[in-house]
């Protein structure tokens, strides 16, 4: 079988179900990352981000690498009271960008 027909298959062979099972089996509070969101978050947010997962995934198995993006991250600080002045009035708060909506 050609690479290219055998990636496919596979990729064929995967259901979109397949990576909600897998996500609904993890521990509730495991962080697979650094972005700090973990399984309850996304088991909470998967109907409205679901479809972009699992396009990620696809598109990861279809090319072999993930989008630069998914690593960026910012950093914002948020003020912890009204006019603040110094730097401790300040949290820092970091998020990653938002790739899904660009890549998928």
């Amino acid at each position: 079988m050609h690479e290219t027909s055998a990636t496919n298959f596979f990729l064929d062979s995967i259901p979109d179900k397949e990576i909600w099972h897998i996500l609904k089996h993890m521990k509730r509070d495991a962080a697979p990352g650094r972005d700090g969101f973990n399984v309850a978050f996304y088991r909470a947010a998967w109907p409205w981000i679901g479809d972009d997962v699992t396009t990620l995934v696809h598109n990861f198995y279809r090319i072999g690498t993930l989008p630069p993006e998914i690593n960026k991250i910012f950093i914002v600080l948020i003020p912890k009271k009204n006019a603040p002045m110094l730097p401790h009035d300040f949290r820092p708060h970091q998020s990653l960008q938002c790739y899904l909506q660009s890549y998928c």
